[in-house]
């Protein structure tokens, strides 16, 4: 993954177009040429006649293209400077009659997804190659911040084994199952299939059954295909962004692309709940996280725009009591069992202890 440089040497954020992750990197320019250093050393001598001032469409910051790489970007950091650079060039009358028409067709696909599409997207979400939604998850995570996935061997251990406990009985399992070094009390299922447990989230949880329940709920939502779901609908809109000189990377809305609906909650609370009674847990343990943390909330919080802003799980998986209550009017497991012992609780609770 790559890293961060340290502030004082970081002026942008670059999408080379050939790989999911965003890269920060310091610049030195020249008369002719800009010199770009990434955070892994590589260094990169771009031709200043090949550089372009692009549109960005919130005026907050400077976008730079290669006229020779047409998905390659350059975010500059706000208050950076630059040499004078000639404007993308305007589109002809011919081209811009063409990007209008797509633009317009786009917009009436993103419409009709985002409207109209439950089955649509149900129906064309298990078609998306695991790689292709993989990218896009990877490329989440990365901007999430949580590209620190701890690892220690008794915590990787005992997290396979919880997982192993309430696997999905139906559609496909989760990718991975990893704890991200992130102080809120969150966690996600990624398209392509990973399940990330931010650190936040394991410190909140009293028990192993609470952190199995998480699990077993993001697991549901990976076997009901929801994040791809979730990234079909939003690409539908998207293209328009990109149709007019943005970056699926840059542009991303995350909290639109992690975020479920109701319905799509109340699936994977009952997916979760049977693979739970299956692997002889109690139910009950997911509805005690989801009331406690509810409870915890401010009257009035307000869910943030982006999700590496947001502050606890039920803001980013949206219910209410009627969750709590179907949860817990669920039949429970017939022969219930500890999750973990108590050394291997302890051995997940302090994955992320020791820094690499």
């Amino acid at each position: 993954m790559p890293s961060t440089l340290p502030a004082s040497e970081a002026h942008a954020t670059l999408y080379d177009g050939r790989s999911a992750h965003p890269w920060r990197v310091a610049l030195v320019w020249s008369d002719a040429a800009l010199t770009l250093t990434r955070a892994d050393g590589e260094v990169e001598t771009i031709d200043i006649a090949r550089l372009a001032r692009a549109r960005d469409g919130s005026g907050q910051r400077v976008v730079l293209r290669r006229t020779d790489a047409p998905d390659w970007r350059l975010l500059l950091d706000p208050g950076a400077t630059l040499p004078p650079l000639r404007r993308a060039a305007a589109p002809t009358s011919r081209t811009a009659s063409i990007v209008a028409a797509s633009v317009a067709a786009t917009l009436g696909i993103g419409a009709l997804l985002w409207l109209q599409g439950s089955t649509i997207l149900e129906a064309f979400a298990p078609l998306i190659p695991r790689r292709v939604a993989a990218r896009v998850g990877d490329t989440i995570v990365a901007q999430l911040g949580a590209g620190e996935i701890c690892h220690t061997p008794a915590g990787d251990a005992a997290l396979a084994r919880l997982a192993a406990r309430v696997r999905s009985q139906h559609g496909p399992q989760p990718a991975s199952v990893a704890v991200a070094r992130v102080h809120l009390v969150n966690a996600f299922a990624a398209p392509g299939g990973r399940v990330i447990l931010f650190t936040g989230l394991i410190d909140k949880a009293r028990t192993p059954e609470e952190v199995a329940g998480v699990i077993a709920h993001e697991a549901a939502h990976v076997a009901l295909r929801h994040p791809e779901q979730a990234m079909l609908r939003y690409l539908g809109l998207s293209a328009i962004a990109q149709a007019l000189g943005g970056n699926i990377g840059a542009l991303a809305d995350l909290a639109l692309l992690l975020a479920n609906t109701r319905a799509k909650e109340a699936a994977a609370d009952a997916g979760a709940v049977a693979a739970m009674r299956a692997g002889d847990i109690d139910p009950g343990a997911l509805a005690d996280f989801l009331g406690r943390i509810d409870h915890a909330r401010a009257p009035g919080d307000r869910i943030d725009r982006t999700i590496d802003r947001l502050g606890d799980y039920a803001a980013t998986h949206p219910g209410d009591a009627s969750r709590i209550v179907a949860i817990r009017a669920a039949p429970r497991a017939a022969h219930p069992r500890a999750a973990l012992n108590a050394s291997d609780w302890v051995a997940l609770r302090s994955i992320c202890s020791a820094r690499r």
